[in-house]
């Protein structure tokens, strides 16, 4: 009877995640249906201005995680060729997908950088790959994650970055790219030399 009473997300995936969490004493925010609810409303606000989240799809694959319609969350490939960067290069390169960084910056209550917060993800990634379409997962990503210190969603991003374009108005293909590589460089600092590695790859 308690279990037919469960919301269509709290299935026995998120169960477990929610104990391993409470174990490692790295545990999930309370109330997950108010932050999926928050998610959504992300989404929908983006929409009502008038942003074009689609318009971003293609670019944010291809930079964050280029087998995301491939992979059920996680990826073992990526994770390979993160730790064959540190051997080769001593390089330490992100290895997350999508629905892992999607899964930390939205349900884990701190920020952690331990082992243990990697082993969430990797629990979660799956669950939320079960609960939205892929391209529900990319506006839910582009509408919910850190773009600089302290804003949110991209809505935020487009007013901080580029304070008089109008937010019904389109992006140009180099500020899409702009806002994207900002997603994936956490410490806000300016990597010339990856930022025109990318941009040589991507054209």
């Amino acid at each position: 009877y308690r279990w037919s009473l469960f919301e269509d997300f709290e299935n026995m995936r998120l169960f477990v995640a929610v104990k391993i969490g409470l174990l490692m004493h790295c545990q999930l925010k309370p109330r997950l249906g108010h932050v999926i609810y928050r998610m959504r409303l992300s989404v929908f606000e983006a929409e009502r201005l008038g942003i074009n989240l689609s318009s971003f799809h293609s670019t944010l694959v291809w930079i964050e995680d280029r087998a995301y319609y491939k992979h059920n969350g996680n990826s073992i490939l990526a994770v390979i060729g993160a730790a064959f960067r540190f051997v080769a290069y001593g390089k330490k390169s992100g290895a997350s997908t999508i629905y892992q960084q999607l899964a930390r910056s939205n349900f884990l209550s701190r920020f952690d950088t331990s082992i243990r917060r990697k082993i969430l993800e990797w629990i979660l990634a799956p669950w939320l790959n079960a609960q939205f379409t892929k391209s529900e997962g990319l506006d839910l990503y582009l509408c919910s994650v850190r773009y600089a210190y302290d804003v949110i969603g991209i809505a935020a991003a487009i007013a901080y970055y580029f304070p008089n374009h109008p937010s019904d108005h389109p992006l140009n293909r180099a500020q899409i790219f702009f806002l994207l590589e900002r997603l994936s460089n956490v410490t806000g600092t300016f990597p010339q030399s990856r930022i025109q590695s990318l941009v040589t790859q991507a054209v």
